[in-house]
């Protein structure tokens, strides 16, 4: 198995662990297309709700020898368009809120960790042109920590990365997840969220 598929494969089973664990009624699947169709995302995740109706694009990197995530070599191009182009029709097109997902492997501390990115601000970087998206200051996303195998998931941080993204209240990277934990918008999601859960 590649890192690649190894990294889907942890984040699928983290992602459900996740939910089990909440008791809430959606999964996440590898999404697989057929050879001759060009792959859109690499999980997906269904729900009845918006809420937690996702699509996540996973890369692995070797950290300790790269800081940035190239559009031209991480993402792929075809006649159809630049895969970020891709991804993005298919988001407006199904509903579904994308994350970028990237494990750092060779951290400092020699652990694994978890990026994630939401979808505005990949769009944010692409239409400014950028060459790729820099991650030395991980403060400015989402770290999910890896523990007993798993990615340490909490469904604030799939609420967080959601509403935001959707509600646009942020474009660009989280300055801190902090922040998002404080915020007015990630409140709303809560008691939108509990209100469904019968909270």
């Amino acid at each position: 198995m590649t890192k690649a598929s190894q990294f889907e494969s942890d984040l699928t089973k983290s992602l459900n662990a996740c939910l089990r664990s909440q008791s809430i009624n959606a999964i996440a699947y590898r999404h697989f297309e057929h050879k001759k169709n060009e792959q859109l995302f690499d999980i997906l995740m269904d729900t009845r709700g918006v809420e937690l109706y996702f699509a996540f694009e996973c890369k692995t990197i070797d950290y300790a020898n790269y800081k940035r995530l190239y559009f031209s070599s991480a993402f792929s191009s075809t006649n159809a368009g630049h895969q970020i182009e891709r991804e993005s029709e298919f988001l407006k097109m199904s509903g579904r809120a994308g994350v970028l997902a990237v494990e750092l492997r060779n951290c400092e501390d020699r652990r694994k960790r978890c990026l994630f990115i939401g979808w505005p601000s990949v769009i944010k970087h692409w239409n400014e042109n950028k060459t790729g998206i820099d991650l030395r200051d991980l403060e400015r996303f989402m770290v999910i920590e890896r523990k007993g195998g798993l990615y340490q998931i909490e469904v604030d941080d799939l609420l967080g990365i959601n509403y935001l993204g959707r509600r646009k209240k942020t474009t660009g990277p989280f300055t801190s997840f902090k922040t998002v934990q404080a915020s007015k918008a990630m409140q709303e999601a809560k008691d939108v969220w509990g209100k469904k859960r019968g909270d």
